[in-house]
């Protein structure tokens, strides 16, 4: 079970997450069922059995929440490899794999890389051949980024696996 968390902030939409985290979870969703755990820590038991938390660190706010986070994740599961991505992550990935217990971030376009990292950590396959993704023992200079093809055919709406964004939209929406 991959877990999903958008990581607590200070900001007044709490609900904004990044345009593209509905499609790379739908397909980070194809190698392992994802759980939802919108705002939240987690919920610990699917933590303690997830190989995998996803984490989008797409505002400079969410940065301090993400890296606790990711502290309290390991030490529910010393053995979960948590990935992040988002425009802040993708800009400050140095200083945030230096400060926080995150394995991962995908820097760019996320739509195949976290699908592919995904995959290979799941099945036990190498990390260090994905696109866009950087790691304290790597980086990987091959680039992805979405063909037009590949965006028009994206669903980026569909969050019907993600009971609490829908609660959490129609509450701002009111």
């Amino acid at each position: 079970m991959i877990v999903y968390i958008h990581p607590k902030t200070h900001m007044s939409m709490k609900a904004i997450i990044p345009l593209g985290c509905p499609r790379w979870l739908t397909a980070s969703a194809r190698s392992s069922p994802c759980a939802d755990a919108f705002m939240t820590n987690g919920r610990r038991k699917e933590v303690r059995r997830a190989p995998v938390v996803l984490m989008d660190i797409q505002w400079y706010l969410s940065m301090p929440g993400a890296i606790r986070l990711s502290f309290e994740l390991k030490r529910v599961n010393p053995d979960v490899k948590i990935i992040a991505g988002g425009l802040s992550a993708t800009l400050f990935a140095r200083q945030i794999l230096r400060d926080s217990a995150i394995d991962f971030i995908v820097r760019g376009d996320a739509l195949n890389p976290v699908a592919d990292l995904v995959t290979r950590i799941v099945e036990g396959g190498d990390p260090s051949g994905v696109a866009n993704v950087f790691a304290r023992e790597f980086e990987n200079p091959v680039t992805y980024a979405m063909s037009e093809a590949e965006f028009g055919a994206a669903d980026f709406r569909d969050v019907s696996w993600f009971p609490s964004l829908r609660r959490a939209m129609l509450q701002n929406s009111s």
